[in-house]
């Protein structure tokens, strides 16, 4: 039997995965999955559509606004982990191997993970998921809106909901005490 472990995006693009084809996987854990991000999605959709489609202004191929720059040196004030070590060890591989490196997304890819989003929280959708499946959320996450589990948890078949008191969004490379609660939870979820 396969299992599937995906994070943020991934959590997105597996869900998608379940909506739209036959699930090869027995069981599923989605870690702080982007159903919906912390911004006003009308207002972007807006902005992106008016980016991709008129022939003056910022490209569709332009990184969004207020990102595509150097990414942030200082673990003061990021917003993924409160694991020192874990953030010193991202960055160290990041200059050991530059071609890793995240910029930020383009105007194009918010535009069609925004749309991506609303589609797969649409319950029509989430009705042709069968697979048994694992949220696990962050309490301090502030990349993604926590309550999008929760509605869509709800109209899945098989789905628990539980969350990472005190973590950040990303749960897999949190401190030892969150991420610990993270990896009991799975391994109790897959047996």
């Amino acid at each position: 039997p396969l299992y599937n472990i995906s994070h943020s995006m991934g959590g997105a693009i597996t869900l998608d995965y379940l909506q739209r084809y036959e699930s090869a996987f027995k069981k599923v854990v989605l870690s702080a999955p982007m159903i919906k991000i912390r911004k006003d999605e009308a207002q972007i959709l807006g902005r992106t559509f008016f980016a991709c489609y008129t022939p003056f202004g910022p490209s569709c191929n332009d990184y969004a606004p207020g990102t595509g720059r150097e990414e942030a040196r200082e673990f003061e004030g990021n917003i993924i982990t409160s694991s020192k070590g874990r953030y010193d060890l991202r960055t160290l591989f990041i200059d050991l191997y530059p071609k890793y490196r995240l910029r930020g997304p383009t105007v194009r890819w918010v535009f069609e993970a925004i749309k991506a989003n609303r589609k797969m929280r649409k319950k029509s959708n989430l009705k042709k998921v069968s697979t048994p499946i694992l949220i696990v959320q962050a309490e301090k996450d502030q990349v993604i809106v926590n309550e999008a589990h929760r509605e869509i948890c709800t109209e899945l078949k098989d789905c628990s909901l539980m969350q990472i008191t005190g973590s950040l969004h990303d749960i897999p490379m949190e401190r030892d005490i969150y991420r610990s609660q993270f990896i009991v939870n799975l391994n109790r979820f897959f047996n």
